[in-house]
């Protein structure tokens, strides 16, 4: 198994919606990731090789990239003895640098808001019964920084995971990639050695497991959760790209949820179409604790 590092650089438009609304309020998850690559190879490979790859893979959601330092979600722990003007700073920031991990609030170094600029774009429905029209408007996030994910995978697996990216960096990732051609990306496959990620990935001192994209955990790891844990649970629901049928609801813990144990999660297999909703993410062995600042 390998962990590697996949960049991207997008040329247009992102569209994440929620199905509460139409609002674009967070970056594509893991399983939005999942969606895209497993649709992807299954254009070129048949079901049993595309199930095969998505089963043997754990992702985590998209983050920000600014200039050379890599953003991760901010942990839902944090220290109790801090400075107010820095708490302030802090409790807004919705990430971290992976640097701070090592001397995080020594230097302060938080990111401010990576450069998004919310777009409200218009559009026509056409009633070609009723030979009418309607007006409605479509968000979207026009984003300058670059973005990554982290996958895990076998290494026979990499092929099929470059396969997929060819077949998704013009196809888009996200929504509305068809009719308005949203989330279409440049991608660099970079590997997690000699990197800080390479240390959170396989230390063996740590107190904390940091999530870093959807995890619906098994029943055993339910027990396993106390008031040892700092997490937020959240609701998903997507649509099946094939049928346009929506996907039952999921409940997963969200990104920078900490744990006292390793994690593993599972996949839940929905009845449409047998398609996969990923609840296994990657994660970061870290020390985090209480620091006097």
């Amino acid at each position: 198994m390998g962990v590697y590092i996949v960049e991207l650089k997008f040329k247009s438009f992102i569209h994440k919606t929620s199905h509460k609304d139409d609002e674009t309020t967070e970056l594509p998850n893991s399983n939005t990731i999942l969606g895209m690559l497993g649709n992807s190879l299954n254009k070129i490979k048949p079901d049993e090789e595309t199930y095969e790859f998505i089963n043997s893979i754990r992702l985590s959601s998209l983050f920000p990239k600014i200039k050379n330092e890599y953003l991760i979600p901010k942990p839902f722990k944090l220290p109790e003895k801090i400075e107010a003007e820095k708490f302030k700073k802090i409790k807004k920031a919705p990430y971290i640098f992976l640097s701070n991990l090592e001397n995080w609030l020594k230097n302060a170094k938080i990111p401010d808001e990576f450069k998004s600029i919310k777009t409200i774009l218009p559009g026509v429905a056409i009633d070609r019964i009723e030979n009418s029209t309607a007006l409605y408007l479509v968000s979207a996030l026009s984003i300058k920084d670059a973005f990554y994910f982290l996958i895990e995978l076998p290494e026979e697996q990499k092929h099929n995971l470059e396969i997929a990216l060819r077949i998704s960096e013009d196809e888009g990732l996200g929504g509305y990639r068809k009719t308005r051609g949203f989330g279409a990306f440049d991608f660099e496959i970079k590997e997690t050695k000699n990197t800080l990620f390479e240390k959170y990935l396989y230390s063996d001192k740590y107190n904390y497991i940091l999530n870093l994209g959807m995890y619906i955990p098994t029943k055993e790891e339910i027990y396993k959760i106390t008031d040892k844990s700092y997490y937020k649970i959240k609701e998903y629901r997507s649509f099946d790209t094939r049928s346009g049928d929506l996907k039952p609801t999921v409940k997963y813990f969200e990104e920078g949820s900490l744990f006292d144990f390793e994690i593993k999660g599972k996949n839940v297999k929905t009845t449409i179409n047998n398609s996969i909703i990923s609840g296994t993410p990657i994660y970061l062995k870290v020390n985090w604790s209480d620091i006097n600042v």
